[in-house]
């Protein structure tokens, strides 16, 4: 696997040899969370690249607070997939804020998109949990929070991924406290600067596949079943007793299924 980092400051892996697939991590995560589902990606014949998003693991983290609207966070990815100069249509796979971002660019640059994954997808403010539409109204309490606690707090679990501290093993626990011990405080304008996707959504003529898990406690399980409806080609399959991020709790069904729709299992849509 190779890690690399290009003139903007994007720190990314790639590896394999095929048709291209971007992975596109959440809030306050990074291209580690993928760790599970790319070995599996490569040996299905496809070549996979998965950066940290701007702010977050090992890419540019900025000090100017404009640089964390996702308008700027959208740009910063945008200018990367571009330098990759990839030759076939992509496939994006977004959890979260990522998929927020990969909706988007879906979106805006709907000929370089072949299929979608969105994972327990960010699309409405309306979404969130009381804790976490806390913290995003109020971005400058919360980086003051974050700023003030110990990092042995971070460990073994996460108040805003609570629902991840029960699933994981110990190992996965410490991987997601230090990647939100990594992120630059900043980044919490990042949520606060999202809107409502709804209105947008008819235009993803994409194939995709939407996953969920029934348990998640960061933004509402019965808000997937609407996008699903409003998405023209849109499939949907829920990992029942899971919370917010599937692909690290339930990697070997939540990547049974990834493979089936990128391999065509799921036939027409």
């Amino acid at each position: 696997m190779q890690s690399k980092k290009k003139e903007n400051h994007t720190n990314y892996i790639s590896e394999g040899d095929g048709p291209p697939v971007i992975l596109l991590h959440g809030f306050a995560a990074s291209l580690n969370h993928w760790g599970c589902l790319i070995p599996d990606l490569v040996s299905a014949g496809f070549s996979v690249y998965a950066p940290d998003l701007l702010g977050h693991g090992d890419s540019l983290k900025p000090e100017d607070i404009e640089a964390y609207h996702v308008e700027q966070v959208f740009n910063h990815l945008e200018s990367w997939i571009e330098g990759l100069e990839l030759k076939h249509p992509l496939t994006l796979i977004g959890h979260s804020l990522g998929a927020f971002l990969s909706m988007i660019f879906s979106i805006r640059k709907p000929g370089m998109v072949k299929r979608i994954v969105l994972v327990d997808p960010l699309y409405s403010p309306k979404q969130t949990s009381i804790f976490v539409r806390f913290y995003t109204r109020r971005p400058d309490v919360a980086i003051k929070i974050m700023q003030a606690t110990p990092g042995r707090f971070f460990n073994p679990f996460i108040n805003w991924k609570i629902d991840l501290a029960k699933e994981l093993p110990a190992k996965k626990v410490r991987l997601v406290a230090r990647d939100f011990q990594r992120i630059h405080p900043n980044v919490i304008y990042t949520p606060y600067t999202t809107w409502d996707l709804t209105p947008q959504l008819h235009a993803i003529q994409e194939e995709t596949l939407v996953i969920w898990g029934d348990k998640d406690r960061t933004l509402s399980p019965r808000s997937f079943p609407r996008l699903v409806d409003l998405m023209p080609n849109a499939k949907s399959f829920v990992l029942r007793k899971t919370g917010h991020a599937p692909h690290l709790t339930e990697s070997s069904a939540f990547n049974q299924q990834v493979l089936e729709f990128l391999n065509g299992g799921y036939g027409e849509m």
